[in-house]
C-alpha cells in the first residue's frame, strides 16, 4: 500500500505546518488550522461532526480514500476514521481561514497579504501540490486513486 508521512514541525497561533514525505523524499508542505482555534463554523462533510477545540488531525495512522465530497461537489481525498471528527479532506487552500479541520497541500510557505488580511503562514501553489500528490498515488484499472496510508507525527 502506498504510504506518506506528515511530519509537523510548526504549531502556533498562525497555523500548523508540516512536511509531507514519500519514502523520505519531500513532496510538499501541509497546512492545518492552529492546534486550538475556537468558534469556527462546522464545514465538515458530515454535518453531525461537533466543533472540536483541537483543529488538527490527531497523530496516528490513517487510511486515505478517494471519495465524492458533498460540500465541494467533486472527488477528493478523505481521511477515514479520524476519531470523533469525520469529513476530513485533503484539498486546495492557501490560508488557514480556508480550512476547517482539513489539510491543504502547498508548495511554499511564507508571509503574504490575502483578501486584505496578513497571513504569517500563507501557502503558495496549493493546486500544484495537490496535483503532485495525486500523481504519486497509485491508480486502479479504472484510473481511480487506490486507498493509501497517511502517518501523522510531530
Amino acid at each position: 500500500m502506498f504510504q506518506a508521512t506528515l511530519k509537523r514541525y510548526c504549531q502556533g497561533d498562525n497555523g500548523t505546518i508540516g512536511k509531507l514525505f514519500v519514502q523520505d523524499k519531500f513532496i510538499c508542505y501541509l497546512l492545518e488550522r492552529p492546534k486550538t482555534y475556537n468558534g469556527i463554523e462546522n464545514l465538515s462533510d458530515d454535518p453531525n461532526t461537533p466543533i472540536n477545540e483541537s483543529c488538527c488531525v490527531p497523530e496516528g495512522e490513517y487510511i486515505v480514500d478517494w471519495t465524492f465530497s458533498p460540500r465541494f461537489k467533486t472527488f477528493m481525498f478523505l481521511l477515514e476514521k479520524t476519531g470523533k471528527r469525520t469529513g476530513i479532506r485533503i484539498h486546495r487552500a492557501n490560508t488557514i481561514d480556508e480550512l476547517h479541520g482539513c489539510l491543504a497541500p502547498v508548495m511554499t510557505i511564507g508571509r503574504a497579504r490575502f483578501k486584505g488580511k496578513m497571513f504569517e503562514n500563507f501557502g503558495g501553489r496549493s493546486g500544484e501540490a495537490l496535483d503532485k500528490l495525486y500523481k504519486l498515488v497509485p491508480k486502479d484499472k479504472s484510473g481511480k486513486p487506490e486507498k493509501w496510508k497517511l502517518i501523522i507525527t510531530s
